[in-house]
């Protein structure tokens, strides 16, 4: 909020809150603060939004929605979302897949590389990791090794565009659950997602 009344126009930082009131269930806060981005923008910009604030928006909208019809996606308990985190460097198949999962009941979390990811994890726990292999800093094989190093017990889906058996067994030598094959097809992803999860 202090960063927000030296300027205005800092959209990551309206995003920021978006997320925080939302994770504090004051979802109407998160709500508001999203249409004040928008007229922000709008007025002193003429622009607007980022695709990744509308997507913060539509996903609070959703939960908003769930909660108000008392209903939670298949295979949840009321009041348990399983949180995973998509460490994923190309915004594009981010968004693809915090969609994918967003809207079929699941918390997302991102990170951009191996490095943020770590970060996340210190953070807070997951139920499942949904990782890029070919990533800047930190790729998702050296990643993989650091989480064997610190037994980590979360499981790791691996998502690659690279052709080959190599990189798969690779992949399982270091204890991945599974693989999926960019470009990612929304049913493989959920079922894949729900096979990993039980």
């Amino acid at each position: 909020s202090r960063l927000l009344t030296l300027d205005t126009l800092q959209e990551t930082v309206h995003r920021a809150l978006m997320m925080l009131f939302a994770r504090q269930g004051r979802r109407e806060a998160a709500l508001k603060q999203y249409q004040s981005c928008v007229g922000l923008l709008e007025r002193e910009l003429g622009m607007e939004p980022e695709e990744e604030t509308k997507q913060v928006y539509e996903d609070i909208l959703r939960q908003s929605a769930k909660k108000k019809a008392g209903g939670t996606a298949p295979g949840h308990k009321a009041g348990d979302l399983e949180t995973i985190l998509v460490v994923e460097d190309d915004a594009v198949t981010r968004a693809l897949v915090d969609g994918f999962l967003g809207g079929n009941g699941y918390e997302t979390v991102h990170a951009g590389d191996g490095a943020d990811a770590l970060l996340e994890m210190g953070k807070r726990s997951f139920d499942l990791v949904l990782l890029d292999l070919n990533m800047p800093t930190l790729d998702g094989l050296k990643l993989l090794e650091i989480m064997n190093e610190k037994q980590s017990r979360i499981p790791v889906i691996c998502l690659t565009a690279l052709t080959g058996d190599q990189v798969e067994v690779r992949g399982f030598e270091l204890g991945a659950a599974d693989f999926i094959r960019k470009p990612i097809q929304k049913e493989v992803l959920l079922m894949r997602v729900k096979n990993v999860l039980k």
